[in-house]
Formats: structure tokens, C-alpha cells, sequence
């Protein structure tokens, strides 16, 4: 086991000699990173003290200890254990970083004994995914000067404006990438829609266009659709050959050579499918963390949230999409690049009536949704309840959420014969803010 117990004593001994290192002390170790339960409480003591505005010393926190019945002989030691105040904030790393290598030993006896009880291999991966994330939570995040961000972001600007990056992935829908500036690494974009309108398709032909055309790795999560299914409307997409007739085996010479130019095409492209229909929360994010680190992922699509499920019993489906939520925001924003989650829409939308839009409080069981994400995508397409509709061949994408951009409604025209969306002819954006 990691335990310095002089270090410990050292760092508490500095915070009563020199009460202005607390502060830097106060960032870097918390009070159950000290092994010692009454090393914990000196430091809790001091720095409510200190938080309150009051001069600490060791008679004051001896005070405290008398007060609770508790012999305070100790406290006094400690400031002769404290060789110099000036390295009481590398005492403190030090005592944090002892404090993380017991509980990570403390996870291994755990999964061990997991192990041994005969849990199933998912659930050990769960609880061993989730201790790792809060030993991960318990190192403090760094502050930096404000200068040294903004430094940063002017030479990234520089650098586009002289066509050297790229803002971000772009989704292939020139409305749309004008409006977002590309999907941006750590954004969750919900895309969301009621059942059969095309959300998976406009997911899809993100990817189709970042893989296809410009050679970014993707990867999709589908819990709905088989991977044959999914290479299926990617090919009909790609060739512009109907859906319905690669289903049936019904292609003609002509289109079968369409077929295999586009089969070529994406035989090499970078687009990973993973298809499980029993996919956990645990498996996409142990799954996503490979594929960057292996295949350099820019993209990820997971279709749809509420076919996910976590593994374990919660108290609610609304907490349990919730927790979906917030964790493909943090996998976004820890793997840095875009998340797209597929969401369904309630059913308070087709009670507004035919022509009613859809808006981002009719996300489904989970008001969390609205609030993660960065970008909110709603699809509504008139001709879907009326084919007569005098604009049936389009479906409007509503950008209902930009954190910290425009909003507005794109117009596209629907193909989903051919599997996919296409860019209206005429560029009909509306409603830009």
C-alpha cells in the first residue's frame, strides 16, 4: 500500500506555519487523498477556517479537536514536520498522486474478487469502466491564464484563414456547414426526429460524405439496423440505385455496374460499423476509446439513445437516458471529436397537427438531452403524413440548438428511395439568428 505518512504530515504542518499556501495546497490534494482519518480532519478543519475568513494555526485546530473530545497532541508535531512551506504544493501532489495508486490498487482487489464470485465479464467491465472514471474525476482541473486560451485560438483562426485547417468535420450539406462551421471535436449533436422520417439516413450520409469523399475515419454504433442492412443503404446511396430494388435482387445490368463503381469506392474508406443489438453504454465507450487510439476515429454516430441500455437496473428510464447523455458528451469532449447521438421525438409533435415543426422539448425521456448537447438537428418532412403535399420532396432540418452559433432551418430534398439527402436545389436556408 502507497502511504507517506511524513508527507502528509509535512503538507498540513506548511498549511498552519503559512497560511497563504493553502490555497495552492487546496488545489492539487483533496481530504480523502490523506490515508490517515485524522490528517483528514486537520485539513477539512483548516480549510473551513481558512474559507471563513479566519487566521489558522495549530491552537485553533487543537481548539476544534477538544471541542469533539479528541486528543489535539499530534497537532502540535506537525509543524515541526514541515522542513519548508515553499514545497508543501509538491507535498501535496505527492500525496494525491499515493492517494490514486491505492485506489487503483483498490480496483484491482475489487475486479479480482469480481472475478473470482463468478460475475459476467460485462458487469465487471462496468464497475471497473466506472472506478476508473472517478479516480480519473478526483485530480483537479487545471487553471490556466486566460491569454494563453485566447493565444491559442488566434493562431488556430490564422491558421484557417489561410486555408491551412479545416473548422471542422463537414457533413457534406453546404446549409448546414455553413451554419455549424463543420462538426467540431468534443460537440454531442443530437439528431432527432419521430420513427421513419430519416434521422439514421441523414446520420449516415454525415458519414458517407466524411469517409467517402474526404478519407476521415468514422465510426457508427447501429442498434438497430444490421451492418448488411447499414452497407446495404450505403451502397444504394453511394450508386443512386432504389433501396427497394437492391432489397429484392431486382438490378439491372446498368445499375449493377453503378453498384460496383460505388462498391469500390467505399471498399477502402474508413467507415467502422459495430451492430450489436445488446450494446451498453460500458461497450460504446471501452469500443470508441479503441478505435481512436487504433484507427484515429474524427466521428462517431450512435443510432439511436433509446435502444441503449446501461447494463444494471435504475430507478427510472428518464435517469437512466439521462446518464446516456451526460456520458456521450464527457466521451466527446474526452476523445475530442464529434459525437452524434440519434434520438426519437415524443409524440406531442403529431398531436400540434400536420404541419406542425417540431421542437427540441419534444425530445424523448429525457429533458438532459436538450441541455447536453451542443447542437440539436430536428428533421420534419411534410410529405411524410401527406404525399400530395405541394412540398413533399422536402424535409427541413431544424437547427433548434448551436451552442454558441446561428440557428435556422436547412432545406434539403428527400431521397430516401435512393437511401439518402441531397442539398435543395436553390439553397432555401431559412430563418438564420
Amino acid at each position: 500500500m502507497t502511504v507517506d505518512q511524513q508527507t502528509e504530515k509535512a503538507v498540513l504542518g506548511a498549511m498552519l506555519v503559512n497560511n497563504k499556501v493553502i490555497p495552492e495546497v487546496a488545489t492539487r490534494v483533496r481530504e480523502t487523498d490523506f490515508f490517515v482519518p485524522r490528517y483528514q480532519q486537520v485539513f477539512s478543519i483548516i480549510l473551513e477556517k481558512f474559507n471563513e475568513g479566519e487566521e489558522v494555526d495549530p491552537l485553533v485546530v487543537s481548539s476544534e479537536f477538544i471541542r469533539s473530545g479528541q486528543d489535539p497532541k499530534f497537532i502540535m508535531d506537525l509543524t515541526s514536520a514541515a522542513p519548508t512551506v515553499h514545497n508543501a504544493p509538491r507535498h501535496a501532489e505527492i500525496v494525491a498522486e499515493n492517494a490514486a495508486r491505492r485506489r487503483l490498487g483498490d480496483i484491482g482487489t475489487r475486479l479480482k474478487q469480481l472475478s473470482e464470485s463468478g460475475e459476467s465479464p460485462q458487469d465487471i467491465i462496468g464497475e471497473a469502466q466506472n472506478s476508473l472514471d472517478t479516480v480519473m474525476a478526483s485530480k483537479g482541473a487545471e487553471v490556466v491564464k486566460l491569454g494563453s486560451v485566447t493565444d491559442l485560438v488566434m493562431d488556430e483562426v490564422v491558421r484557417m484563414q489561410d486555408g491551412e485547417v479545416t473548422p471542422g468535420v463537414k457533413t457534406g450539406f453546404a446549409d448546414i456547414d455553413h451554419i455549424t462551421n463543420g462538426l467540431s471535436g468534443g460537440q454531442m449533436v443530437i439528431i432527432a426526429a419521430r420513427p421513419g422520417v430519416g434521422k439514421s439516413t441523414l446520420a449516415v450520409d454525415f458519414m458517407r460524405h466524411a469517409s467517402i469523399k474526404n478519407n476521415i475515419p468514422t465510426l457508427i454504433f447501429s442498434l438497430e439496423m444490421s451492418k448488411e442492412e447499414l452497407g446495404l443503404r450505403i451502397i444504394s446511396a453511394e450508386a443512386e440505385v432504389l433501396t427497394g430494388d437492391l432489397k429484392r435482387g431486382r438490378v439491372s445490368d446498368e445499375d449493377m455496374e453503378k453498384v460496383r463503381v460505388a462498391d469500390e469506392r467505399f471498399q477502402n474508406a474508413p467507415l467502422y460499423i459495430s451492430d450489436s443489438a445488446e450494446m451498453t453504454m460500458v461497450d460504446i465507450q471501452a469500443q470508441s476509446k479503441l478505435m481512436v487510439a487504433k484507427h484515429g476515429i474524427k466521428m462517431i454516430v450512435v443510432d439511436y439513445l433509446q435502444l441503449l441500455t446501461s447494463g444494471t437496473r435504475t430507478e427510472s428510464r428518464q435517469q437512466e437516458v439521462s446518464e446516456f447523455s451526460r456520458k456521450l458528451k464527457l466521451m466527446a469532449k474526452a476523445l475530442d471529436v464529434p459525437v452524434i447521438a440519434i434520438s426519437q421525438l415524443n409524440r406531442g409533435v403529431e398531436h400540434r397537427g400536420e404541419d406542425a415543426l417540431p421542437k427540441a422539448s419534444d425530445l424523448r425521456e429525457s429533458g438532459s438531452l436538450e441541455q447536453d448537447a451542443d447542437i440539436i438537428m430536428l428533421i420534419h418532412r411534410p410529405g411524410l403524413q401527406n404525399p400530395d403535399h405541394e412540398h413533399a420532396d422536402r424535409a427541413e432540418v431544424i437547427i433548434a440548438k448551436h451552442r454558441g452559433g446561428s440557428t435556422g432551418t436547412v432545406v434539403l430534398s428527400s431521397r430516401l428511395f435512393y437511401s439518402k439527402f441531397v442539398d435543395y436545389e436553390g439553397r432555401m436556408s431559412l430563418a438564420f439568428r
